[in-house]
């Protein structure tokens, strides 16, 4: 799931990542497929590898709205995993970070 978020991480020293914010309904995302359908055109696009994005991610979005009962949305940030200077990146895999709240009261 999380693992600790290095200073190094390409996706927050140069941007080298995506993410899908999705509403949640009773612990459910609606459209998902189309949520995973619009990650996948994503990670294509910056050449990570979609399996390594993929598998588990349902079963981990399940882990962490059961971990949140409140939560009325989720965001899902994926980020390369390699590590150090330049800007060619050196891997096709990538990682996962999971955030949730709720809805702000009106």
């Amino acid at each position: 799931m999380n693992s600790p978020l290095e200073l190094d991480n390409r996706g927050l020293a140069y941007g080298d990542g995506l993410f899908e914010t999705c509403r949640v309904r009773r612990g459910l995302v609606p459209w998902l497929d189309r949520h995973l359908s619009r990650l996948k055109k994503g990670a294509e696009v910056l050449r990570l590898d979609w399996q390594s994005i993929h598998t588990g991610l349902q079963q981990e979005l399940r882990d962490v709205l059961e971990q949140a009962p409140d939560s009325d949305w989720v965001k899902l940030i994926v980020t390369r995993t390699a590590r150090g200077r330049g800007y060619a990146p050196t891997t096709t895999t990538a990682m996962r970070f999971w955030q949730t709240w709720p809805m702000k009261p009106a």
